[in-house]
């Protein structure tokens, strides 16, 4: 369901976020997410500029353009490992079976 704004026209949608707060991901956010996109895969500013429908390449570039730098991606790459819950493999040497029980090392 769209929030409303002052104006009466529908701003967004609302969906369930982190501790059952919502969060609203208004239309116009979708622009910058699409900005932003479009900069990471390394399209032509002119063509992310027709593409948003900007009359000016600096509303595009300096107002919806977010691009991380490369020790952002870093650090949220290991924030993303530290959040997916997986135990990093024990580092040291591995003990093999061998046939009939024995271990081998």
């Amino acid at each position: 369901m769209g929030l409303r704004s002052s104006r009466g026209t529908s701003t967004g949608s609302s969906i369930g976020g982190a501790f059952g707060r919502r969060r609203v991901i208004r239309v116009h956010d979708t622009r910058h997410t699409c900005a932003s996109l479009l900069a990471a895969l390394d399209v032509h500013p002119r063509i992310a500029m027709q593409i948003l429908r900007h009359s000016e390449i600096a509303v595009t570039m300096e107002v919806y353009t977010h691009v991380p730098s490369a020790e952002t991606r870093k650090a949220l790459r290991k924030l993303g490992k530290a959040l997916d819950g997986s135990k990093p493999k024990p580092k040291g040497k591995k003990i093999k079976k061998r046939p009939g029980g024995c271990r081998e090392s």
